[in-house]
């Protein structure tokens, strides 16, 4: 769970992503984050991040693959799991967003 989060943390922090000002860091808390055991076995990871509140959050689903991880986000809990948002492809070794796809147009 740990290196999910260090993931997430490293490629929204990057600066050469678009995604990067997506996230407002004032809102974000590390212990927020939670283990979601359906959906997590093998090279995949999902994490539900709680907003401060408690109410409500969002779901990210990590895909770990040679050389990539591709990261799916649900926006907002009534949206997992069948329907994600948004899918980044992401280079592990620069955390460098190489592909966007929109899916919540789909």
């Amino acid at each position: 769970m740990k290196e999910a989060i260090d993931f997430y943390e490293n490629t929204y922090k990057n600066t050469n992503n678009e995604i990067s000002k997506e996230i407002i860091w004032d809102n974000y808390r590390r212990d927020l984050w939670n283990l979601v055991k359906v959906g997590t076995s093998g090279n995949t990871i999902t994490l539900h991040w709680t907003n401060i509140g408690g109410a409500g959050g969002s779901y990210d689903q990590f895909v770990k693959k040679d050389g990539i991880t591709e990261v799916t986000f649900f926006d907002g809990n009534a949206q997992y799991p069948g329907h994600p948002s948004m899918r980044y492809t992401v280079r592990n070794s620069d955390y460098k967003v190489i592909k966007t796809e929109e899916l919540w147009k789909q």
